[in-house]
């Protein structure tokens, strides 16, 4: 169901969720982008006023906050057959949410939920492409 997440539902569905990447076209070939992933909050699915759901109601991760993340991207093109690429993701490093080990089940990666949130927090990259 969405919004909900825990003992019935698994990992977080949530109502809304969001990327948005704009880029800067550049002279010369180089540009620079910014993504925003947005997961919004969700709540224990046990919390919830549907009966098929009900179950005890813990005071351990009643609800997961929204979520936002902030990624950083740039190309430059470096003569006629070489393009250069870097990037941060997660740009400010953000912690994904602690889940309670009894409400993760099966579906946790240590203690939150992978594909979900970042999990190993800030990552970044470097990359190129040889044209020839």
């Amino acid at each position: 169901m969405q919004g909900l997440y825990g003992y019935t539902c698994g990992q977080p569905n949530p109502t809304w969720r969001h990327a948005m990447r704009t880029t800067w076209q550049m002279p010369q070939g180089a540009s620079v982008s910014v993504s925003w992933r947005h997961t919004d909050a969700v709540t224990l699915s046990s919390l919830s006023d549907n009966s098929f759901l009900a179950g005890t109601p813990s005071v351990i991760n009643k609800k997961i906050s929204a979520y936002n993340y902030i990624d950083l991207a740039g190309t430059v093109a470096v003569g006629r057959g070489l393009q250069l690429r870097a990037g941060v993701n997660n740009l400010f490093d953000k912690d994904p949410p602690a889940i309670a080990a009894g409400i993760l089940s099966s579906f946790g990666n240590g203690n939150t939920y992978p594909g979900v949130y970042d999990t190993l927090g800030r990552t970044m990259f470097v990359g190129a492409t040889v044209n020839f």
